[in-house]
This record gives C-alpha cells, sequence and structure tokens, in this order.
C-alpha cells in the first residue's frame, strides 16, 4: 500500500469513529444495544498459518476497542492495540536470509460487531497495520471474530487476523479476553 492509501485509510477509520463518538445514546432502552457506548481492552494469543507459518509460529497482542450501538443488534466503532509475532527461524526474504526477529504492528481499525443471541456477536475489522520495525512498512488488516461474553463484561473471542505485508499475508487463528467497562 503506497503512503498516500495509507493517509485514506486512516481518514475513512478516524471519520467512521468520529461519528460514533459524536452519536447521541438513547435513554435507558429496552432496544438491544442501540445507543449504548462500549470500551474494552483484553490480551490475546494465537498461531501463525500460511505464507508466514515457516518463520513465524506465534504471536502476542493486546486490543483496545470502542464500540457504539446504532440499531438494536449491531454496533460499529473503533480498535487499536498491539501485535506481536514471534520468530525462531530465520527469515529468508527474496532469497536473502535475515536474522530471526519479531514483527510488531499497531493496528488502526474500524469496526462493525452483530449481536447474534445476547451473548454470541459476530464482528470484523478493517484497517491498517503499522509496523514498528526497522524495514516493517506495515501492511493492509483485516479480522473476524466471534465473541461469546460471560455476563455481561467479559467477552472471548476466536477469531482470525490478516496483515498484508511485504506482498504476503501474514495469518493468524487468535483466541482473546477482555473486560468490557
Amino acid at each position: 500500500m503506497k503512503a498516500y492509501e495509507k493517509k485514506y485509510v486512516v481518514v475513512a477509520i478516524l471519520l467512521l469513529v468520529g461519528f460514533a463518538v459524536h452519536a447521541q445514546p438513547s435513554s435507558d432502552n429496552e432496544n438491544g444495544v442501540k445507543g449504548k457506548h462500549f470500551i474494552g481492552a483484553g490480551p490475546n494469543a494465537g498461531l501463525v498459518v500460511g505464507d508466514f507459518s515457516n518463520n513465524y509460529d506465534s504471536t502476542l497482542g493486546l486490543d483496545v476497542f470502542y464500540m457504539y450501538g446504532i440499531s438494536k443488534k449491531f454496533l460499529i466503532g473503533g480498535s487499536t492495540g498491539f501485535a506481536n509475532y514471534f520468530s525462531d527461524e530465520p527469515l529468508v526474504r527474496d532469497g536473502i536470509q535475515q536474522e530471526a526477529e519479531s514483527l510488531q504492528f499497531i493496528p488502526l481499525t474500524a469496526s462493525i460487531r452483530s449481536v447474534r443471541f445476547k451473548y454470541l456477536v459476530v464482528g470484523t475489522d478493517i484497517g491498517y497495520a503499522f509496523g514498528l520495525n526497522e524495514g516493517n512498512d506495515g501492511g493492509f488488516y483485516l479480522s473476524s471474530r466471534i465473541t461469546h461474553f460471560i455476563g455481561d463484561k467479559v467477552p472471548v473471542f476466536f477469531g482470525y487476523r490478516r496483515i498484508s505485508y511485504g506482498g504476503d499475508n501474514l495469518d493468524s487463528f487468535l483466541i482473546g479476553v477482555g473486560i468490557k467497562f
């Protein structure tokens, strides 16, 4: 993704989150999630699959999110966090062997969630993962997840994350837990 394309992704995400932040919540209602604000955070862990699975085996991260109920069953918002991909093997790219090192990203995403049942939510995050390592330009970010709530405050999710990185895809299956405020 070119530099000017990154700017468009960031602007689109900020606009979406900005609209969600300025929306007026309704009073105490019986309309599902409509008008309700949710903020949360929590750790996640996963296994790398696909193009990078020979060089990276696992990932640990942290998610921070904000969601706003736009209807009885749908929420929009945004998320950010940190993702670290661990490697014990040297990375071979374009026939050149490089020293093993972790890849680190800070994603910035727009999010949408659909409440399927009282404690079951499905959703997607789309945006850009900014690379933190030297030579890591980041890449397009996509994550889908199924979340089950334990009570009203503790989300546990199973998901899939893809970061388009260096012409390949850094894919992982994740599990995470959080706390909703």
